[in-house]
């Protein structure tokens, strides 16, 4: 009689968790090209962020009649429009889904490396302030990045410009990294109108890879003086990571200036990152302008 009733209990429990789901996640609810998940924040779904969506199907071995699985794509980088903590939507216009459908998510691979991690690539800068009248300053950078455990260089070519004397320069920065946080020092030769000259600098940061991070950075040009800036923000999965910036730089035959900027970091593509920064440049409350940035980062 207790065979027979353990039997039965467990054919009881097979048969129950053969009838459970199946793994993956499913569609509840289509509404256009909105598309309503089970998959909320409590499994990862964070608003804003892409996710790829496979469908699977179950196809037949003709030989040994096994039930295998494939997946095949249906959009990469879906955007998620919002997310609750057991479901969420995103969006998929063209995409062949039905309710019910079992498909599978996968977060795109960020392969954006840490700071301290290996890497090379390119790297290019601009930054543009302008006060009233016609006090402006402008910097431009292009330049070569490799790094290797816990050392790396940067080195390039660039300018500044004072609207009284330009700067034209090479720089080399080698920097240390320690776990997530990293020191770099420069040298700046260049020439002036003037003749041959040396500008410096430094930057700190703390944080790398994904996660927040904060960073520092000082430069000295020969024709401008010294120009520095603070900068916080977030690194992100998703195609966005904000950034807000503070800065000062000095202005010739003139006092500094300070900026204030805000912007974000684009993750363009798995190699390509561009950071976009603009605010305002400030002398005092009567003396006002615009401050801008554009960086771009390729990776190899």
């Amino acid at each position: 009689m207790k065979r027979k009733l353990f039997l039965s209990g467990c054919l009881l429990v097979i048969t129950v968790l053969g009838a459970q789901a199946a793994p993956g996640n499913y569609v509840l609810r289509i509404d256009g090209p909105r598309v309503y998940l089970d998959y909320g924040s409590g499994d990862g779904a964070v608003e804003g962020e892409s996710i790829s969506v496979y469908r699977i199907d179950t196809v037949t071995h003709p030989v040994t009649g096994r039930q295998m699985e494939s997946r095949i794509l249906l959009e990469r980088n879906a955007r998620i429009l919002s997310a609750g903590r057991d479901t969420s939507v995103i969006l998929l216009p063209d995409s062949e889904v039905y309710e019910g459908m079992r498909v599978e998510l996968e977060k795109p691979r960020v392969s954006f490396p840490a700071k301290h991690e290996e890497k090379s690539g390119l790297s290019f800068s601009g930054e543009y302030i302008s006060f009233s009248g016609s006090d402006t300053l402008g910097f431009a950078e292009a330049g070569y990045i490799y790094s290797s455990g816990r050392l790396g260089i940067e080195a390039g070519a660039g300018m500044a410009d004072g609207r009284v004397r330009e700067y034209y320069y090479g720089y080399a920065e080698p920097c240390i990294y320690a776990g997530n946080f990293s020191v770099s020092a420069r040298v700046m030769p260049g020439v002036t109108e003037d003749g041959a000259d040396l500008g410096y600098g430094g930057a700190i940061r703390a944080g790398a890879g994904l996660g927040p991070f904060l960073s520092g950075a000082y430069r000295y040009y020969p024709t401008l003086g010294p120009s520095a800036h603070i900068e916080a923000g977030t690194v992100r999965e998703g195609f966005l990571s904000p950034s807000l910036r503070i800065g000062w730089a000095e202005i010739p035959d003139n006092d500094g200036g300070m900026t204030v900027q805000a912007g974000a970091g684009l993750r363009v593509s798995d190699s390509l990152r561009v950071n976009i920064l603009a605010g305002v440049g400030a002398r005092d409350t009567d003396d006002t302008g615009f401050a801008g940035s554009l960086g771009a980062e390729v990776f190899f």
